[in-house]
């Protein structure tokens, strides 16, 4: 009775919802993380989070067919390892049962290994209590728990024009020499980027650090027991740390970047291009030891091994190193390009042949190179903007064949952005973009693109500025008042106002610039106005209704139809 009144209590906090790859589950399952798209025939990490609120038996783990659970690993604390028996049960299924009596809060890490056929499907997980009876083991889940995720398998070839370096167990650090590299200390501003993959827990990425506590060292980057990347730093042997809120070791490729900037007295982690902690570094503690750069472990490898000293498994590439505080847009535009080390730029590690020697320090590991899935594109190149009689022209080029198409966004303060348009083919013959900007009413105005590839990824251009003017005795003499409803369906009404006698015209385009209704193109007396604009032959979606005066004035509005 007690357990039944728990359960029912329970499942009042039953709660779904979804952001990016991280879903609240169900009440028992506070964290689920795991890729929507997984290659075929490779080693993948699931990673859940149980609260333990209410007691249980066991997990049965719904895998799709052909998949095979490697092993399974419960954490308390975040570091303290619980191995858990599995086995597969003979039911016809690809489940597998795993033995369990986990009490409070754990990490879970389901270890698989995905198919070999290109299909939608999804996997699950659902607690269970046992009991016996008549000599049989008898599994009840308990289906309010269950979570389930999607995921797709995806069948992408390696591609030949990009090397990255692949690491063993048994390979020793890549040691970069300091007197090759931009200044990696606390006193200078500093940019570390590159990409990872790997399914290994519990592992140093890349470290300055030699393992002695008495040493100062201004950066290392591991890989924690629950898959988090965590970045440290020392001054003597006070340790001070950084963290991702969700795993980067799930088997998928994830871009990493660490900022300090020492005036600010700040640094900041990003992950796959968006910062995910910051760390405050006070005045008194920003000298810091200048030290080479180990890539896959520590300076010295045969340290006394803790909970974090596992040597690197898996691929690296594109190491960045910048003698600047790069901000978060320029971190985000440049993720997907391929760079080249420049003098008073960033040192950069591609990997596409081995690693000169004037970088390498004596006695490094080997560099293991390997063709990758790892895919940089081709970014739009002189992205500019001019005033024309129809608005904003914005003209930009890209050489890059696998673009799908391009989103246009438009800012009045250059933070906060909103979407104003989308092309998915050029404009013009070869490779140029144009887009009018029909609506922009603003002094200054600031537009970037969201770049959109055949792959279904995307990537961040540079902003732009423009300083545009406008005479406000002119604009006045016109006004878009709005309109009522707003979300509408199928119709709503429109009400401007004209304070001079003028030819006006008012209109409403779609996202693409194209215009969609004539509403309005006459001579209006001073007065305010209203007319009707039905939505029936169009989609759902945000238009906008465009007002323009004989003066040249010119007044935007936002609607939104909602069928």
């Amino acid at each position: 009775m007690f357990l039944r009144r728990c359960a029912l209590q329970f499942g009042l906090l039953v709660a779904v919802s979804a952001c990016a790859f991280v879903q609240q589950a169900s009440a028992q399952f506070d964290d689920v993380w795991a890729p929507r798209d997984v290659r075929l025939e490779r080693e993948a990490n699931l990673f859940l989070q149980w609260n333990g609120e209410v007691r249980v038996d066991g997990f049965l783990v719904d895998l799709p067919v052909g998949w095979v659970l490697l092993g399974v690993t419960a954490l308390r604390h975040g570091y303290v390892q619980i191995p858990l028996r599995t086995r597969k049960l003979k039911d016809g299924t690809n489940r597998f049962a795993v033995a369990s009596k986990l009490r409070g809060k754990h990490d879970i890490v389901l270890h698989v290994k995905t198919g070999s056929v290109p299909i939608r499907t999804a996997w699950s997980v659902v607690p269970f209590w046992r009991s016996i009876s008549e000599g049989s083991i008898l599994r009840r889940p308990l289906e309010r728990y269950r979570i389930t995720r999607r995921v797709r398998h995806v069948d992408l070839p390696n591609d030949r024009s990009n090397r990255v370096l692949e690491r063993t167990a048994e390979d020793a650090p890549l040691i970069l020499r300091f007197d090759g590299l931009p200044q990696l200390r606390s006193a200078m501003p500093f940019t570390l980027e590159l990409w990872l993959k790997t399914v290994m827990l519990g592992t140093v990425v890349a470290s300055t650090w030699d393992g002695n506590n008495t040493v100062h060292y201004p950066l290392e980057l591991t890989i924690d027991l629950a898959g988090r990347l965590r970045y440290y730093r020392s001054h003597g042997e006070r340790h001070v740390s950084m963290s991702s809120e969700v795993p980067v070791a799930d088997g998928a490729w994830h871009h990493v970047a660490v900022t300090h900037d020492p005036e600010a007295l700040w640094s900041y982690l990003y992950i796959d291009g968006f910062v995910v902690d910051s760390l405050y570094s006070p005045a008194e503690d920003v000298h810091v030891d200048h030290r080479n750069l180990a890539i896959g472990h520590r300076l010295q490898s045969d340290e006394a091994s803790t909970a974090y000293e596992g040597r690197f498994v898996g691929s690296i590439d594109e190491v960045r190193i910048w003698p600047e505080t790069r901000a978060a847009d320029e971190i985000r535009t440049a993720m997907r390009q391929t760079m080249a080390t420049e003098r008073g730029g960033p040192f950069v590690l591609g990997f596409e042949e081995a690693a000169s020697t004037v970088f390498v320090a004596r006695g490094s590991g080997r560099a293991t190179l390997v063709d990758s899935d790892l895919v940089f594109y081709g970014a739009p190149q002189n992205f500019t903007g001019s005033a024309s009689v129809d608005g904003i022209r914005l003209t930009w080029e890209v050489d890059d064949s696998r673009t799908a198409g391009f989103v246009i966004e438009r800012s009045t303060n250059g933070v906060d952005f909103e979407l104003i348009g989308e092309l998915r083919s050029p404009e013009s013959e070869g490779n140029t973009f144009t887009f009018t900007d029909r609506f922009s009413q603003e002094d200054v105005v600031f537009y970037r693109l969201r770049q959109l590839f055949a792959t279904g990824e995307e990537r961040m251009s540079g902003t732009i500025k423009l300083g545009l003017g406008e005479d406000e005795e002119k604009s006045d003499e016109i006004i878009l008042d709005g309109n009522f409803p707003n979300p509408f369906n199928p119709t709503t009404t429109i009400s401007y106002t004209v304070r001079e006698p003028q030819h006006v015209r008012l209109s409403v385009w779609d996202l693409s610039g194209q215009m969609v209704a004539d509403l309005v193109d006459t001579e209006r007396q001073v007065g305010t106005f209203t007319v009707d604009f039905d939505g029936s032959d169009f989609p759902s979606g945000t238009y906008f209704v465009r007002l323009q005066g004989t003066s040249g004035a010119l007044k935007t509005r936002k609607i939104v139809l909602a069928k």
